[in-house]
């Protein structure tokens, strides 16, 4: 027999739909900071990688 869709089967959609929403939530709640050691450590890469990217859209 076919499961009619019902209060039960509405209220289970929501709390999945719930559950999924709450697991694309960013995990870090704090503000991100720029990591110029990072880039420093990179530079070569970073400066590359821009070129590339801006010579892409012309």
């Amino acid at each position: 027999m076919p499961i009619s869709p019902g209060k039960e089967v509405s209220a289970l959609i929501k709390k999945i739909k719930k559950a999924l929403f709450l697991l694309r939530l960013p995990v870090r709640t704090g503000r991100r900071e720029f990591n110029v050691e990072l880039l420093n450590q990179h530079r070569e890469d970073a400066y590359a990688l821009v070129h590339q990217q801006t010579a892409g859209l012309r």
